[in-house]
Order: C-alpha cells, then structure tokens, then sequence
C-alpha cells in the first residue's frame, strides 16, 4: 500500500472514530430512565420494548394523523433521527475498514454495534432497549452503506 493511501486510509478512520465518540455521547449523556422512583429492575422492564414495530407505528400514527399534539416533534425526531445518526456509519466504517467493504460483514459488524449500544443504554438506565430502534437504525446502515456504494469506493 502506496504511502498517500496509507495517510488516506487513517484520515478515514480518525474521522470514523471521532464519529462513533460523538455518537455515543449523544446517546448516553442524558438523565438515567427511572420511571416514578422504581426499582432498577422494574425500570428495566419498563425500558425494553421487544415487539419490533410497536414504537414505529405509534410515532408514525402521530406523524400522518395528529399534527397538532405536543408529541407530533418529538416522534419525528426519533423517526428520522434513528435513521439519519446511522448513515454516516454507512459511508464511514467501509472507507477506514477494507473488511467493512462487502455488504453482510458491514451489516453484521453495523448491527452488532447498535445491539450493543441498544443493551448498554437498558443496563445503565440511559435509553430504551427498543427493537424499533434497531430496524430504523439497519435502515441507517444501509442507505450509509449505498451511499458509499454509489459515490466513495475506489
């Protein structure tokens, strides 16, 4: 490997790391989740949502049927947002990782992250183990992963 490609190649992964950092802070600096004083156990159950569609469909009721409600902000943001803070790990972690580069070792590596981000925030009460959350960050993933088909491989 060519000098300027190694200089490129770590650029690409400094970027990715600094990336990775702030994302977790955005999902992690925050209050912890105990709902009305409760146990960390009774928090924990009140803080994982296991059917995978049942957040997804309740924000997009609010989306296209309620405008006006106080929630209608928030469900956009988390819509939008579990998918739009997931691209650039798409684009990112092929450039810095040639072993990222096909498609089922990106999404399996990309997947297992947001498990475990996903786990982590239930544990330490700093988020919701939502499966919704899972799927409208896979759909992250891959329109990153497209993009950085169509307009950043070499």
């Amino acid at each position: 490997m060519s000098k300027k490609k190694r200089q490129s190649s770590g650029l690409w992964r400094f970027v990715f790391l600094l990336y990775i950092a702030l994302l977790l802070l955005l999902l992690f600096y925050r209050e912890k989740a105990v709902i009305n004083g409760a146990s960390y156990t009774e928090s924990l159950k009140q803080n994982f949502i296991w059917k995978p569609f049942y957040t997804i469909k309740n924000y997009m009721y609010v989306i296209l049927h309620n405008p006006d409600s106080p929630y209608y902000r928030h469900c956009f943001i988390n819509i939008v947002g579990n998918i739009v803070m997931f691209i650039p790990v798409g684009v990112l972690f092929p450039k810095s990782s040639p072993r990222a580069r096909t498609f089922f070792r990106y999404i399996g590596s990309s997947l297992f992250f947001v498990l475990l981000v996903e786990t982590v925030q239930l544990f330490t009460l700093r988020g919701v183990f939502d499966t919704g959350d899972i799927i409208l960050n896979g759909i992250g993933l891959t329109l990153g992963f497209i993009i950085y088909k169509c307009f950043f491989r070499k």
